[in-house]
């Protein structure tokens, strides 16, 4: 039986509904609303040693092109110490747009979307040279 893990922020958290165990695989969806990359492996480490598949949504905002990869290179780092035979996979940061709650929208800390999916661009190209 393979076993597949799937984890990460909130974004993943009702993905058990569509990814569903079938014959010989078995899938566990384990979600972390407001979870941040450098958390992460605290929180799974358990379920990395018993699955055999582990995919891994990741989510950055307010970190740079460097910033994120260097998170995500020391998860990934992590994640092959506690089971060195398992295949990782990293979903890419999906786009965004410009949020739409009026409190949001007058927040000069907000980034502006088009900056933000430049940032993930390039982040979700590094993401498959791990």
């Amino acid at each position: 039986m393979t076993r597949v893990l799937v984890t990460g922020d909130s974004m993943v958290k009702y993905q058990s509904r569509y990814l569903v165990s079938r014959g010989e695989v078995c899938i566990k969806v384990k979600c972390f609303p407001g979870i941040r990359t450098e958390q992460l492996f605290e929180r799974i480490s358990e379920s990395v040693a018993e699955s055999d598949v582990v995919i891994i949504h990741v989510g950055n905002t307010r970190d740079s092109v460097n910033g994120c990869m260097d998170k995500y290179s020391r998860l990934l780092n992590d994640l092959r110490a506690t089971k060195r035979n398992a295949v990782f996979a990293f979903s890419a940061i999906l786009p965004r747009e410009r949020c739409g709650y009026p409190c949001q929208q007058r927040s000069s800390t907000v980034e502006h979307p088009y900056f933000m999916n430049v940032k993930y661009r390039a982040v979700n190209s590094l993401l498959q040279e791990l």
